[in-house]
């Protein structure tokens, strides 16, 4: 999004805070300085930033994504070679490692910047994102971080179930693991692959897990009734 979009998020959630009845503007002493409780900072200041170690909590509104098409591309000009093969497990595997990249650069804007004998200040870290896989990649450089994962509160019922989380779960492992040679699979097959149950209601399901994933962020996108590779959109396989 444009600098100029996420500066009308922050006016929104400022607007929202002052409906819940907080003020934007209150500050409170920390240190023996005036500092404000609550601020707004847009990705691009996530990195090498100061200034906010005293906030013990940090919020992102989403997490910056990179295209797949702009991985591929950034893939091969690194390996100075136009022709290197950019297969969707890589591509997929450098999105990730972006994607836990900007979530560690920006949490450490927050208290978890300071460091006392050795260990971390705490501070509490939310976002959202429907990839619990990221837990693995930052587990190596946060260790001991305490990890729960909240049910979705504003979305719909049938989004929001256990059972439903649980069927995305499955879909992505099927689609996961898929030969790198399958770059199309209908709902038929997946749904084979995934021994799912048959009936009304079982179908039903189905299509309402896959039209809830962003399948764009797992390198797959929607073609009638079958899905098909990302990268194969682009002519990068």
């Amino acid at each position: 999004k444009s600098r100029r979009s996420e500066l009308d998020i922050s006016e929104r959630l400022k607007a929202d805070l002052m409906d819940a009845g907080f003020d934007p503007k209150e500050t409170l002493i920390v240190d023996g300085k005036e500092r404000p409780r609550f601020t707004f900072i847009t990705w691009g200041m996530h990195e090498a930033l100061n200034g906010f170690e005293y906030c013990e909590t940090v919020i992102l509104c989403g997490l910056l994504h990179r295209a797949n098409l702009d991985i591929a591309a950034a893939i091969r000009g690194q390996t100075a070679d136009l022709a290197a093969p950019t297969p969707h497990s890589l591509i997929d595997k450098v999105l990730r490692s972006e994607l836990a990249h900007c979530l560690y650069q920006a949490g450490s804007r927050g208290s978890c910047r300071r460091v006392n004998n050795g260990k971390a200040n705490a501070m509490r870290l939310f976002f959202i994102l429907p990839d619990t896989g990221l837990k693995t990649i930052l587990e190596p450089v946060m260790p001991r971080v305490q990890w729960s994962f909240q049910d979705p509160v504003y979305m719909k019922k049938a989004t929001a179930d256990r059972v439903m989380l649980t069927i995305r779960a499955r879909i992505l492992e099927a689609l996961q693991g898929l030969p790198e040679g399958v770059q199309k699979v209908s709902s038929v097959q997946l749904k084979r692959l995934m021994s799912f149950e048959t009936g009304e209601a079982a179908k039903r399901s189905f299509s309402n897990a896959v039209d809830s994933l962003n399948l764009a962020v797992h390198g797959w996108r929607g073609e009638g009734r079958s899905l098909v590779r990302g990268a194969n959109a682009y002519g990068l396989i």
